[in-house]
Formats: C-alpha cells, structure tokens, sequence
C-alpha cells in the first residue's frame, strides 16, 4: 500500500499541484515520452494501483458488473463501488472517450478479455497454454 504523507496542504496549493501535474502531462505528449514519466516519477505499486483503476473504468464502461471487477482486478469492493456509483452519474466521460478511441486496437481487446477472464488464461484456443511456456 503506497503512503500517503499526513502532512496537509491547503486546498488551493493542492489544486494548483494537482493541475500543475495534468498540464505536465500533457504537454509531453509523445507516448514514448509519457510512458518514461510514468515510470520515472511513480512507484510500482502506485503504477499499479492506477491501471488497475483505469481498467476498473474501462470494465464498467464496457458493462462489467462491480463484483466481477472487484474479483478480476483484486480491488476492494468498496473501491470498485465508489468507481461504479461515479460512473453512473457520468464522471470519466474522459477515460470513456479514450476506451472508444482504443476500441479498434486489437491489444484492447487482448486486454479487456485478459480482465474478463480474471487474468486467467484461455480455455480454449491457440493461446491457452502460452502461459505454460513461460519461464
């Protein structure tokens, strides 16, 4: 679990780093460049903490009901049901629209059907005991 300092900032100073960080982020703009940041300035954990969030959202945008993505993911229940409340009443219309954008990638849907099946592998198929292979 990351660590969160108990020193507080005010609200204003919060906002302005907060903002600060998302115009950081997007002005590097290349995906290269991004995933170098990402990995720069986040932990592991904090890395992982947040794409599991992020395909939270993606499982709900696609329909997914909350225990399947708490079973999935490995989330707690009570954070895949704030996600799902926040969803339904229209927040990461952002996150939904980059989920339309990725739909024609065939790694989307490597992934979504990786989350769907709790990152177990296939039953059947060409790929079901690639994972066998694997050293």
């Amino acid at each position: 679990m990351s660590q969160v300092s108990h020193k507080t900032l005010s609200p204003s100073i919060r906002a302005r780093l907060v903002k600060d960080l998302a115009h950081g982020i997007a002005k590097l703009g290349a995906q290269k460049q991004t995933s170098v940041f990402v990995y720069e300035c986040m932990t592991p954990i904090e890395r992982l903490m947040f794409a599991k969030r992020f395909a939270a959202i993606i499982m709900l945008e696609e329909g997914s009901a909350p225990y399947r993505i708490h079973r999935a993911l490995g989330l707690s229940q009570s954070t895949v049901l704030r996600l799902a409340r926040a969803h339904d009443r229209g927040a990461y219309v952002h996150a939904a629209s980059i989920v339309q954008k990725w739909k024609t990638s065939e790694r989307f849907w490597e992934t979504l059907e990786l989350l769907s099946r709790g990152g177990l592998p296939r039953r059947v198929g060409p790929g079901r005991s690639k994972w066998l292979r694997k050293k």
